[in-house]
């Protein structure tokens, strides 16, 4: 009886830490990362965060160079959460740039649950407030 109870409750852990739970990473992880490695110009990390489809138009497996090339002579800019707002297995997040002048520029990124996991599967211009 006690060797049922120890295979039962191993067989339960073991459940327990399969599938896509609720025990990785929200929409608002994935978006604080996106923001930390922008400002970091982590463009590795960046890609790993978009969606399959998102990283293919942006250079598929050249995407860390893609967002490298097209950053270059940008100066190094602080990007900051503002809000993340879910909805089922989709999320809007609104990040702050420091833009030219010092006057912050606002963006969008669109976020979608795929397997479990949140990724990035846009970005957009200045959002609305």
């Amino acid at each position: 009886m006690p060797r049922l109870l120890i295979v039962g409750v191993m067989v339960a852990a073991i459940l327990a830490g399969c599938g896509g739970g609720d025990d990785g990473e929200s929409a608002q992880d994935v978006a604080q990362g996106y923001a930390d490695a922008r400002t970091d110009k982590d463009f590795d990390q960046v890609c790993a965060l978009l969606s399959d489809q998102f990283r293919q138009q942006l250079g598929g497996d050249d995407c860390p160079s893609f967002l490298e090339e097209q950053s270059s002579g940008i100066p190094r800019r602080e990007f900051s959460l503002i809000t993340v707002d879910e909805d089922g297995d989709r999320a809007i997040a609104t990040l702050e740039a420091g833009g030219e002048a010092d006057q912050p520029v606002r963006l969008q990124i669109s976020l979608e649950r795929q397997d479990g996991d949140w990724r990035i599967t846009s970005v957009g211009g200045a959002a609305g407030d």
